[in-house]
């Protein structure tokens, strides 16, 4: 049986005040498939329950689907394995915003903070974020914990295919 769709409390909701009209998929809709494939694999390995909450009220183009899907799995899973390891707060943050000049995700932990791992990561994903005409930068929480924002200029969101 598969394990409920409830994410947090940011997960429920509609989207409000579109800063573009709704055209394309539902970011939020992309995130919590790849949630739910990077939880179970997590559980699957017997990890420590993690928390995630997804705060994206934004669309992307369908084209873009696949190219996110391969950039943010194994952020999340890093994040998720980060968290687990947690003593208190075991939780991940995932947040999406649209500016007029770029569409921003970031995937935010309540682990230790920067670790040679997460190097490590961004350094093996920054050529994928360059192909889909973004980057990414990482950073510490000032609460603990780690925050990887992919950032991509929106004269590049109509070609985000990898």
């Amino acid at each position: 049986m598969a394990p409920p769709r409830d994410h947090g409390p940011a997960d429920a909701g509609p989207e409000l005040l579109p800063l573009r009209p709704a055209v394309g998929i539902s970011l939020k809709a992309v995130l919590e498939g790849i949630v739910d494939a990077v939880l179970a694999e997590h559980r699957s390995r017997q990890r420590p329950d993690v928390a995630v909450s997804i705060d994206a009220a934004v669309r992307v183009p369908a084209t873009a689907v696949a190219g996110l899907s391969d950039l943010l799995a194994p952020l999340l899973a890093a994040a998720c394995e980060a968290a687990s390891a947690a003593v208190r707060l075991r939780e991940v943050v995932i947040t999406a915003v649209e500016t007029p000049a770029a569409l921003e995700i970031e995937v935010a932990d309540s682990g230790a903070g920067h670790s040679p791992g997460t190097a490590d990561l961004t350094g093996r994903l920054a050529p994928l974020a360059g192909r889909l005409g973004g980057d990414l930068t990482a950073c510490d929480c000032p609460e603990g914990g780690t925050a990887i924002t992919l950032r991509l200029p929106h004269r590049r969101t109509g070609s985000l295919a990898a």
